[in-house]
Parts: structure tokens; C-alpha cells; sequence
């Protein structure tokens, strides 16, 4: 479901015959608020729309409009986008998370041509990325540090053994 909380907070206002919402960004992480425009859309859509919108739709109204070029690489970056301010992504599988990042830097870089407007965000939407692939990284590293045993104080000497095995072959720009 495309923001629930967003969808919900519209919905019990309308059914209260309020004449409005409050749309509201909470940056995470330290990301521009540039970055929180999908989120900022989805709100004034539940907001001034009745309709019960899937969120293919959506979707494809706002690569749209606010791209003007429909590329499904854009989606999927605005998605990792948003697991990251959701810190719903990494935990998972952070090397996974971190391929994917990179992956999407470099569809990233082969679409942004094709942009017709807000071309400023992509610049954006590649800082998140990179902040994304980082922070799988560091999700990975303190997952294989935990993984070594939470029973036992390490040496500087150990950990940094530790930490260096877990990021080994990463290119970190």
C-alpha cells in the first residue's frame, strides 16, 4: 500500500467533512528535502482525491508528470529512496541492498538525459543512493562484527580485522 499513513490520516479527515490535510516531511538521515517530493505528491493526491488510488497509478502519474519520462529505473531508485527514510531496506540483506544501489547509480546515470523536468533531483536521487549503498555497508559491517559473537570484547586489532573482511572488494566513492 502506498504510504498508509498518508492514505489513512486523508481518509479519516474526508470522513470527518473536514475541509482539509496537513502535509507534513520529516527528513531522515540528513537527506535534502528535495528528496521527500514523492512523499509531498502522494499527500496532496490522498488529500484532494476521493478516489482510492492503487499505487501502480500513482506511480506512473508521478514519473510522469514530474519527470516527464517514464522510466521504471526512476521508480525503483525513489522505492530504495524511500526504504531508506523508512529504514526498511538494509537490515535484510545489506550486501544485496548495496548491489542494488550501485546497480541503480549506473541506470541512473544511462537515463538522466531522458529527463524532461526536475532534472536538479536526479542529482538527488543519486546522493541517496550512494548514502543507501553506504549505509548498507555499515549495516553489513556491524551485522558481521555482531555475528562474530556479542560475548566477547574484541581488540582494536580484531575488529578492524573484522570490519576490513566485511567491506574487502566494496568501492566506496
Amino acid at each position: 500500500e502506498l504510504f498508509p499513513n498518508i492514505r489513512k490520516f486523508s481518509r479519516r479527515i474526508r470522513q470527518a467533512g473536514q475541509p482539509g490535510t496537513i502535509n507534513t516531511s520529516w527528513d531522515s538521515h540528513g537527506l535534502p528535502f528535495e528528496l521527500t517530493w514523492y512523499g509531498i505528491v502522494a499527500g496532496a493526491e490522498y488529500g484532494w482525491s476521493s478516489k482510492n488510488i492503487s499505487r501502480k497509478r500513482f506511480d506512473d502519474k508521478f514519473i510522469s508528470q514530474f519527470f516527464g519520462a517514464d522510466d521504471p529505473v526512476l521508480l525503483e531508485s525513489l522505492y530504495v529512496v524511500e526504504g531508506l527514510v523508512n529504514r526498511t531496506n538494509h537490515s535484510i540483506d545489506p550486501d544485496r541492498s548495496r548491489r542494488t544501489c550501485d546497480r541503480l547509480l549506473k541506470r541512473l546515470d544511462a537515463c538522466a538525459a531522458r529527463i524532461k523536468y526536475n532534472r536538479l533531483f536526479i542529482d538527488y536521487l543519486r546522493l541517496a543512493l550512494k548514502i543507501a549503498g553506504f549505509i548498507a555497508v555499515k549495516d553489513g559491517m556491524i551485522t558481521y562484527v555482531t555475528d562474530m559473537g556479542v560475548d566477547k570484547w574484541y581488540t582494536e586489532g580484531e575488529t578492524e580485522a573484522a570490519i576490513r573482511a566485511s567491506v574487502s572488494g566494496l568501492k566506496l566513492e
